[in-house]
């Protein structure tokens, strides 16, 4: 039962995604613009994005999956992850809105990317939601989906 709403998050998510890969691009400015400047415009829009969500990511989140699971995102760029109460791994978390940053990301027009890397391994994920309360990051290795809720310190 608590896999339903997992899925039709998923199918929101793909959906929205599915919108910005296949008909967003229809929409794009007139042909006769330089694309250097569009480019730019681009890479601006986006950046305030990356930024913002730099700003609201910072914090302890619980795992709704599992309550004794908590990922401390820091604002020096470490991250922690916690079970029952220990540290499990630490590491360092990046956000990016192009994927131009890291070839191992697929292109997701309009994606905000959030790289962990922890001790060797990389783990590469695309923010789903971001809020003042919760946190649902989609896993791009395996399409699995992660939900937290923010704690309140």
């Amino acid at each position: 039962m608590r896999s339903l709403p997992v899925l039709i998050l998923i199918i929101v998510v793909l959906a929205i995604l599915g919108y910005f890969f296949f008909i967003a691009p229809g929409d794009s400015a007139p042909a006769e613009e330089n694309s250097e400047t569009a480019q730019q415009e681009e890479q601006n829009a986006e950046a305030p994005d990356a930024e913002a969500t730099r700003a609201n990511i910072v914090g302890t989140w619980q795992s709704n999956e599992d309550e004794k699971s908590v990922r401390v995102f820091k604002a020096d760029g470490t991250v922690e992850d916690h079970y029952d109460g220990e540290v499990l791994s630490s590491g360092s978390w990046e956000v990016f809105t192009d994927p131009a940053v890291d070839p191992n990301v697929p292109v997701i027009e309009g994606a905000t990317y959030l790289k962990i890397t922890d001790n060797t391994e990389v783990f590469h994920y695309t923010v789903a939601e971001l809020s003042a309360e919760s946190l649902a990051l989609i896993y791009l290795n395996r399409g699995g989906t992660l939900t937290y809720s923010r704690v309140v310190e």
